[in-house]
């Protein structure tokens, strides 16, 4: 990988790729993966979807190297997963004991729980009708009587959160072992399971968004360093003002690094604050805007005369959303 480094150039941005326009390509493209035709479920509890095409293809595999470079070379996490298919990935399919949670097939679901709710010889039989052809392919008929109804219920589980998507699973986790990835999830389960399992959204206070950022101020005691101390108050009150919003914090971070959420080895370089001077920038009077320098993490906020400047360039850089510039 060291020797053919990736490198993106989006359409219509120029300069060279020190980083940031990589970490917005891979948050772009772990999103279409999580998008993509082999999962399926809510967009923070995704299972493997069997998909015979995406099978024939490799697609599996493709997404599970897509996956693994993300993660090594500072993108975002994969936190779409479910806990269970974390679980297939960390200990195996032979070690999972599915419940009727766990499959995310709406169809398949009400029909297993139907079986499942069934309290006399009727409601059962009428429950399990509509699956005979599934238990007949799976070998499951004999367990298709009221008395063993947890057995048929478990064999169905089985086959619809496990058996079906085994090789399915088998090509992803091939690919996931691309750079150690798979190997690292099975040797340290716990410490990796929040790299792809959602937990919660980014959830941060002003202070600790005020706290990501390294603030390069100018001379101290200067006027430039004197003003810079008032617009860091302008930001602090910004910050607090938009504290009830996360999807703001979300687009300040897409706005300074192309990611939305904190990598899983941090921010590399780490984020940094720097002042927009009206002396010192000749376009400061027609774009008296924050800028972003997403290759180097930076943060560029103008000086304005009062709060309400402040915040209304501030919304507006952040509305139109992530800007790569050399500035």
């Amino acid at each position: 990988m060291a020797e053919h480094p990736l490198f993106v150039r989006f359409s219509g941005e120029k300069g060279i790729d020190d980083g940031g326009p990589s970490r917005e390509f891979m948050r772009i493209i772990i999103q279409a993966v999580s998008e993509s035709s082999i999962f399926e479920g809510e967009s923070r509890r995704k299972m493997l979807l069997q998909n015979l095409l995406a099978e024939e293809n490799g697609d599996y595999e493709t997404y599970g190297k897509i996956i693994a470079y993300c993660l090594v070379h500072g993108g975002p996490a994969p936190t779409f997963m479910s806990e269970f298919l974390f679980g297939l990935l960390a200990y195996g399919p032979d070690s999972a004991d599915p419940t009727i949670d766990d499959i995310v097939d709406d169809e398949y679901k009400q029909q297993v729980q139907k079986i499942e709710i069934s309290t006399d010889i009727s409601s059962f039989f009428d429950a399990v009708d509509p699956m005979r052809p599934l238990l007949d392919y799976i070998g499951a008929l004999p367990l298709a009587v009221p008395k063993k109804k947890n057995e048929l219920v478990h064999a169905l589980c089985r086959h619809i959160a496990v058996t079906r998507i085994e090789k399915s699973l088998k090509q992803f986790t091939k690919g996931l072992k691309c750079l150690g990835v798979l190997d690292r999830i099975r040797n340290y389960p716990d410490a990796m399971r929040g790299l792809f399992v959602h937990k919660s959204d980014l959830v941060v206070d002003a202070v600790e968004m005020d706290n990501m950022f390294v603030v390069e101020f100018s001379e101290e005691g200067s006027n430039k360093y004197i003003n810079e101390l008032r617009i860091q108050t302008y930001w602090r009150d910004y910050l607090l003002e938009i504290e009830d919003t996360p999807d703001k914090f979300k687009s300040i971070l897409v706005f300074v690094t192309g990611l939305d959420s904190v990598p899983p080895l941090g921010f590399s370089p780490p984020l940094k604050l720097k002042f927009r001077h009206p002396e010192a920038d000749e376009n400061f009077s027609v774009f008296a805007t924050p800028y972003a320098n997403t290759c180097f993490n930076t943060l560029s906020i103008p000086v304005t005369e009062t709060y309400n400047a402040f915040k209304e360039v501030m919304d507006n850089a952040l509305d139109l959303g992530c800007l790569f510039t050399d500035h």
